[in-house]
């Protein structure tokens, strides 16, 4: 969308990256502060580190990632490489087939290649546009921490879901990232998914309109 709409890509990526760092950096304690998480006990203990589930289950995970990430670019899904997959494991496990989960090294990884890959985001920029957006996207960032705690709240208040699971369900980040984060803390990732997938489809759908609005004005 930035590339269409002619936006300086390297402001934007910029911004999302640094949003997204300052916003994994503040959830654990602000999660353990309203949350009444121990994000201790989340962690798992060496035994379970390379706990593996048996070939069928390995198997339907298998299936589950690369025919979900098919399904997902057939589908036009947002983030089809992350939605795809969720939902076709959603469904297999909805429906008993397995009730295999993916072996904590595995998460663990994902979590370095994630951070890795926020931090190429900065490859070649000057440190003077690295210092405009890192101050505009971490006004940006404590702003919506804050919009975010608030609704976290209200919703936890209103329903009865863990005030921990609503923070990391309606925290503008990257949804990768923070269902990693839910699925790493084992704070409902599926309630935390399903909301990002939603935030996501609203986005992709409404912003094209509202940026052909503005250029039209």
């Amino acid at each position: 969308m930035a590339a269409g709409t002619g936006a300086d890509l390297r402001v934007i990526g910029i911004t999302h990256a640094v949003r997204i760092m300052v916003l994994l950096v503040a959830i654990p304690p602000v999660i353990q502060a309203i949350g009444h998480v121990d994000l201790g006990n989340a962690t798992p203990g060496p035994a379970r580190w390379f706990t593996l589930p048996g070939p069928a289950d390995t198997g339907w995970l298998m299936a589950a990632g690369v025919g979900g990430a098919w399904l997902g670019r057939r589908l036009r899904l947002p983030n089809a490489l992350l939605f795809g997959p969720a939902l076709a494991s959603a469904t297999l496990h909805l429906a008993g087939v397995t009730e295999a989960a993916i072996p904590p090294v595995l998460v663990a990884l994902a979590q370095v290649l994630i951070g890795v890959s926020i931090g190429v985001r900065f490859a070649g920029t000057s440190l003077a546009l690295v210092g405009r957006a890192m101050l505009m996207a971490v006004a940006q960032a404590l702003v919506l921490l804050v919009i975010a705690m608030v609704a976290a709240w209200i919703g936890h208040l209103l329903t009865g879901y863990s005030a921990a699971a609503a923070l990391l369900a309606y925290m503008p980040g990257g949804a990768p990232e923070l269902s990693l984060v839910a699925l790493s803390l084992g704070i409902e990732p599926a309630f935390v998914t399903t909301h990002h997938l939603l935030r996501i489809s609203l986005l992709a759908l409404l912003l094209p309109l509202l940026l052909r609005q503005k250029a039209a004005a």
